[in-house]
């Protein structure tokens, strides 16, 4: 086959500029993606300010006390499409497209510059949008402007970058108007804060990273009230999909119309909220919150629902499988995973209906008068109803408050031999012809390869062989035969 001859076709910078522009962010996504940034350059403080001056209109600026950069790694991080998304990232690393530091600055304002320090020496680099479009070619200064040259002396430490929005047109639209008061822009401000203590909460709560916008530190806001005594756990579930694990972790929190153990600060987060807006799942990405506020299409908005929260975590790896956009707001669940995590959402919604409708007073106990709750989780096994240990009862998790890693290893194995071996699971029990494969559902899967794990958390048994030979001398086990049991453990990932 003969060569075909090739053209270098470089699309004009004018107009390139104007679709990067409109990509579609608003000003929550595009400040996180940029704290996004910081935080993949292991900071462990940034500062945020919105400033609003008559003369230069509002200015932003995101300082960290990251790694850095040197002068070849920020002229890369300033090229547009700067990562290659297929590369394998590192673990909890939450770029992708190394689009975020230019599209989610190119629509807050005109002009990006970024100061980045590395050993003590500065690298500078600077985008101005209006020099792009006037002269139609990608040209990157590689200097600040004078007028923003004094802001160097900022970053206090060895290491760090900071980055400098100004010529803002796209963000606080009716806060920035000149006739607009500083009550406005400071409630604007106020909404920042929010939101992001909320995105972050679980990086804030680990002690892993201040935030700090316009000298006031943020407090984590932790939308499950863990620290709250009345918020329910239900039982926690790893799934296996895709070559990676994703932990999903109910809760059911208290009903502020009837909870009098709700603590001011809690109640003051609640009322910014309406519960209804706030129910279903909250998907997490190495610890950041990318989605909340949904069922994502597999159960539909209720009242009754509200007070169900689910939190889902999710490995960077499983990006693609996902659909996860620039933004990191666009997010679409594989239908399998669907199907395998419909069944624990339903629950959530149910004993969220329960406290709504039938025990908003009991939403009043104290954690002390909850050890009384069942100790039982109804389940089902090759469809016959299975009663397991619930994982999170209040009393179990006062008893393990105490104990080594070991101790409650041996003591998750103790229980689930309880469970197992319980006279109403043995009831139901009868055996099955081995040489017969039988079918199995999701939910057998989780069952059986969630006693397995326990097994083999333990360190008494050591292989999957072993535990189905240790399995099938327990009572109450005869659900499947062995040849089933094995099947089921290669189809949970085991």
């Amino acid at each position: 086959m003969m060569g075909r001859d090739v053209e270098i076709s470089i699309p004009a910078a004018k107009n390139m500029i104007q679709s990067l522009r409109a990509i579609g962010y608003d000003a929550i996504t595009a400040i996180t993606d940029l704290i996004d940034n910081s935080i993949d350059a292991k900071a462990t403080k940034i500062d945020i300010y919105f400033l609003r001056e008559d003369s230069a209109g509002v200015q932003i600026i995101i300082k960290d006390n990251g790694v850095g950069m040197c002068e070849k790694e920020l002229q890369k991080a300033m090229i547009i499409g700067s990562k290659d998304p297929s590369d394998e990232r590192e673990t909890g690393e939450l770029g992708r497209f190394g689009m975020g530091l230019k599209t989610a600055s190119f629509f807050l304002g005109k002009r990006l510059s970024v100061l980045s320090r590395r050993d003590g020496r500065d690298s500078q680099r600077s985008w101005d949008l209006d020099h792009v479009y006037k002269n139609d070619e990608w040209e990157l200064f590689t200097s600040l402007s004078d007028e923003l040259y004094p802001l160097r002396t900022e970053l206090e430490e060895s290491h760090g970058t900071m980055v400098i929005i100004d010529k803002v047109d796209k963000f606080f639209e009716e806060a920035i108007k000149e006739q607009t008061n500083d009550k406005r822009f400071n409630l604007a401000i106020d909404e920042m804060r929010d939101k992001i203590s909320l995105i972050y909460h679980r990086v804030l709560e680990d002690d892993e990273l201040k935030i700090i916008i316009n000298e006031y530190e943020l407090d984590a806001w932790d939308p499950f009230l863990m620290d709250n005594v009345a918020t329910k756990e239900l039982e926690s579930i790893n799934i296996d999909f895709e070559k990676s694990k994703i932990a999903i972790s109910p809760y059911i929190i208290p009903n502020p119309d009837y909870s009098k153990v709700i603590d001011d600060k809690q109640a003051g987060r609640m009322s910014k909220m309406r519960l209804y807006d706030y129910q279903g799942i909250y998907l997490y990405r190495a610890k950041r919150l990318i989605r909340y506020g949904d069922w994502m299409g597999i159960l539909k908005k209720d009242m009754a629902y509200q007070l169900s929260r689910v939190r889902i975590d999710i490995d960077n790896n499983l990006d693609d499988i996902f659909h996860l956009d620039i933004k990191k707001t666009k997010i679409k669940f594989p239908k399998e995973l669907k199907e395998m995590i419909k069944p624990i959402l339903e629950k959530a919604a149910r004993e969220s209906k329960s406290s709504v409708y039938f025990k908003s007073i009991s939403q009043d106990a104290e954690q002390g008068n909850r050890i009384f709750d069942t100790p039982w989780d109804e389940k089902k096994l090759n469809k016959e109803a299975f009663y397991g240990i619930r994982g999170l009862h209040p009393l179990r998790k006062e008893i393990e408050k105490t104990m080594t890693e070991k101790a409650k290893n041996d003591l998750n194995l103790y229980l689930q031999l309880i469970a197992v071996t319980s006279p109403s699971n043995v009831i139901v029990s009868e055996k099955i012809e081995e040489d017969v494969l039988l079918t199995f559902s999701k939910d057998d899967v989780r069952v059986i390869c969630n006693i397995a794990r326990a097994f083999i958390s333990s360190k008494r048994i050591d292989s999957k062989e072993e535990f189905v030979d240790v399995f099938f001398d327990l009572p109450g086990t005869r659900h499947f035969n062995k040849s089933t049991i094995f099947a089921i453990l290669v189809e949970g990932g085991m």
